[in-house]
C-alpha cells in the first residue's frame, strides 16, 4: 500500500506542475496584452491632447490679437516631456517599447509657458492660446493655467 501513496503524491505533484506552468503562460499573455493596452491608451490621449493644442492655436492665430481660446486636456502619466518649437508642438512618451514622440505643425509661431510642468503631471489640464502681435506678425502664447 505505501507504493500506491508515493505513486498518487508523484502523479499529484506532477499534475500540480503542468497547472502551474499553463498558469505562468497565461500571466505572460495577460500581462502583455494589458501593457499593450495602457501604451495605446497613452498614445491615444498624447495625439489628442496635441492635436487640441495645435487646433487652438491655430484658431486664435487666425483670428488675429487678440483672440484667445482656454481648452482642457488630458496628459498619460507616461508623459516625459513636452516641448514647442517655432511652429511644432510635440509630446515625448516612455512607452514598454523605449521612447515615442507625438508631435504636430502649426501656422503660428508658438511661444510656450508652462508646459515643461506637464511632464510627470498626469490628469487634465488648462491651456491658454493667445495671438498677440510682435513686430509685424502674429505670435500664438500657449500658457498652462491649470
Amino acid at each position: 500500500m505505501p507504493y500506491l501513496r508515493a505513486q498518487v503524491s508523484v502523479e499529484y505533484l506532477s499534475l500540480m506542475a503542468v497547472a502551474l506552468v499553463i498558469a505562468i503562460i497565461m500571466w505572460g499573455v495577460v500581462s502583455t496584452t494589458a501593457s499593450g493596452a495602457n501604451d495605446q491608451a497613452a498614445i491615444a490621449s498624447s495625439k489628442q491632447a496635441v492635436g487640441k493644442i495645435r487646433d487652438a492655436a491655430d484658431l486664435v492665430y487666425t483670428q488675429g490679437a487678440p483672440s484667445q481660446l482656454s481648452i482642457a486636456f488630458v496628459t498619460p502619466r507616461e508623459l516625459a516631456s513636452v516641448s514647442s518649437s517655432s511652429r511644432e508642438i510635440s509630446f515625448t512618451l516612455n512607452m514598454s517599447t523605449g521612447q515615442n514622440t507625438y508631435f504636430q505643425d502649426t501656422y503660428a509661431d508658438l511661444e510656450g509657458y508652462g508646459l515643461d510642468t506637464l511632464a510627470g503631471n498626469p490628469g487634465t489640464h488648462t491651456l491658454l492660446a493667445t495671438a498677440i502681435r510682435r513686430g509685424g506678425t502674429t505670435i500664438v502664447q500657449l500658457n498652462v493655467t491649470g
